[in-house]
C-alpha cells in the first residue's frame, strides 16, 4: 500500500498537480466590458484573476459589465506608478493582460517592463493610447494612415488649427473626435465651418466617457471614404492568430453625425479579407507589436493605384491593443466558434494550446450585430418589438443599454444606441433577409414609444 500512495503522493506535490500545484495569476487591467469574458475564461481554465483600474473610480457603464470573483483584489491606480508596482509585484502575476481600454494600456505595459515580464513588444505604449499618437506612431513605422492634426487651446486657437488642417488638406469634408476617448463617441464627419467650429466646441467641453474629465483636446482627420473595417487577433512572440475581420455599417444620427449600425462578420477568404489581414500582420511588425490582443480599425478605399493597376487601398485609422470592446464576443464565437478572451488566456498560459490554432479563422456561421440607434430623448424600445426581434431566425441574444450610461456614440442630444441584437447562421441569404426586416422595422419606427 505504501509503495502505491507513495508516487501519487509525489504526483500531488509536482507543478501542475493537485494541491502542489502554486497558483498561476494574471493581473487584468481595467477588467469591464469585454474583459468580462476574458476574466471568466482565465478563471475557468484554473488561473487566478486580480484586477487593477486606471482611474479611482469605475466609470459607471465599467461597473454594470464589472467581473472579478468575491476573494480576488481590486487595485486602484491613484497616479503614483510605484505604489501600484508595489501592489502588483505583492500579487507575483505570470502575466499582466490588457482588459478594458482606458489608461490601462499605458501601466499594462509599465508594470510589465518593472516586473520584467512579458509586455506587447513595443515602447511606444504612451503613443498607441491616444489617437494622435496612434496617427504619430504609424506615420513613423512608414505605414499608410490618414492625415491629421491634434487640436487644442482656446476656442479661437483651436478654430484656426483646425482651418490650417482643413486648407492642408485640400478641402471639406474632414473628421473631427475626441483624441482620447473611445467607442465612436461624438465623431463628426465636417463638412463647412460653422459645423466645425460648433463640433471643436463641443468635443472639447465634452466629458470623456472613461475618466470623468474634459477632453480639452481633439483629432481632426483627412475624411477618407470607402468601407471601415475591425481587424482583430492575438499575438504570441509575433505569432498572430486571427481571430474576426469585421465591416462596419454606419447610420445617420443628425445632419453630419452617423454612428455603428450593424458589424458584420467577413469571410477572411474574400479579397478584402486577405488585403485587411496582409496590411494587418505588416503593421504589426512594423509597429513592433509582438504580444497580446490587437484591435486595428482600418479603411479600405474603393478605388486606388498600386503598381500601377487601379485597386483598393488600406488605410489605417487606428490601433488598439486590446479586446475588441463592448459585448461582442460571445457573438463572435457564435460565428467563428472561439474568440479573442480564449485565444488571449491560451498565449499566456497554454502556449500549445495557441500555436495549434490556425493561423485564420473560418466562418462557421454567417452573421451580424445589429444596433437599434435612439431617435431622441425621451424614447423607449419598445418590448413587443423586442418580442418580435427574438423570434427571427439566426437570433442568438439582445442587450439593452442606457443611452447616457457608457461610452457610446452620442450627439449633443444623448442620441444613442438603446439595444443592440446578435445574430448568426449558417445561411448568409438568410441573415441579408433578416437584415432587411431589422431595417422595415426601423424604418417603421416600431422599435420605439414615449
Amino acid at each position: 500500500m505504501f509503495f502505491f500512495l507513495l508516487p501519487l503522493a509525489f504526483l500531488l506535490s509536482a507543478p501542475g498537480f493537485g494541491l502542489g500545484c502554486p497558483d498561476r495569476i494574471a493581473l487584468v487591467g481595467n477588467p469591464w466590458s469585454s474583459a468580462k469574458e476574458l476574466v471568466q475564461e482565465l478563471e475557468r481554465r484554473g488561473i487566478k484573476v486580480h484586477g487593477f483600474q486606471s482611474e479611482a473610480k469605475i466609470p459607471s457603464w465599467g461597473e454594470s459589465t464589472f467581473h472579478l470573483e468575491p476573494d480576488r483584489q481590486l487595485l486602484v491606480f491613484n497616479g503614483d506608478l510605484d505604489v501600484l508596482e508595489a501592489e502588483a509585484r505583492a500579487l507575483r502575476p505570470d502575466a499582466i493582460l490588457y482588459g478594458a481600454d482606458g489608461d490601462a494600456v499605458i501601466l499594462v505595459d509599465a508594470l510589465a517592463e518593472r516586473l520584467g515580464l512579458a509586455g506587447n513588444g513595443t515602447a511606444h505604449s504612451a503613443e498607441r493610447r491616444t489617437k494622435e499618437g496612434t496617427q504619430w506612431l504609424l506615420e513613423q513605422a512608414g505605414m499608410n494612415h490618414l492625415p491629421s492634426m491634434l487640436i487644442q487651446g482656446t476656442p479661437s486657437e483651436s478654430l484656426k488649427l483646425a482651418r490650417d488642417f482643413v486648407k492642408k488638406v485640400g478641402g471639406y469634408p474632414v473628421f473631427v473626435k475626441p483624441n482620447n476617448d473611445g467607442g465612436g463617441t461624438l465623431a463628426f464627419r465636417i463638412d463647412n465651418e460653422q459645423a466645425l467650429q460648433a463640433k471643436l466646441d463641443l468635443i472639447q467641453r465634452s466629458i470623456n466617457s472613461t475618466t470623468g474629465k474634459v477632453n480639452g483636446s481633439a483629432l481632426i482627420q483627412k475624411f477618407a471614404t470607402g468601407d471601415e473595417f475591425a481587424v482583430q487577433g492575438v499575438a504570441l512572440n509575433g505569432e498572430i492568430k486571427f481571430s474576426s475581420i469585421l465591416k462596419y455599417l454606419k447610420a445617420p444620427i443628425d445632419e453630419n453625425t452617423e454612428t455603428y449600425q450593424a458589424e458584420w462578420i467577413i469571410d477572411p477568404r474574400s479579397i478584402e479579407g486577405r488585403m485587411l489581414m496582409g496590411f494587418a500582420e505588416s503593421a504589426n511588425q512594423a509597429v513592433a507589436f509582438k504580444n497580446g490582443p490587437f484591435h486595428w480599425e482600418l479603411k479600405l478605399s474603393s478605388k486606388g493605384i498600386w503598381r500601377v493597376r487601379w485597386r483598393r487601398r488600406v488605410t489605417a485609422i487606428e490601433l488598439n491593443p486590446r479586446l475588441i470592446g463592448g459585448s461582442m464576443l460571445a457573438w463572435l464565437k457564435d460565428c467563428v466558434g472561439y474568440h479573442d478572451a480564449e485565444l488571449t488566456t491560451e498565449a499566456n498560459f497554454f502556449p500549445d494550446e495557441f500555436h495549434r490554432r490556425p493561423k485564420v479563422y473560418t466562418v462557421q456561421n454567417q452573421g451580424f450585430v445589429y444596433e437599434v440607434i435612439t431617435p431622441k430623448g425621451g424614447l423607449r424600445i419598445n418590448e413587443a418589438a423586442l418580442r418580435t426581434v427574438a423570434q427571427l431566425p439566426g437570433f442568438k441574444r439582445q442587450r439593452l443599454l442606457d443611452p447616457t450610461g457608457g461610452p457610446l456614440p452620442q450627439t449633443i442630444n444623448l442620441d444613442s444606441i438603446g439595444a443592440s441584437f446578435d445574430f448568426a447562421h449558417p445561411s448568409k441569404a438568410l441573415m441579408e433577409r433578416v437584415f432587411k426586416e431589422l431595417q422595415r422595422m426601423k424604418k417603421s419606427g416600431v422599435f420605439f414609444r414615449e
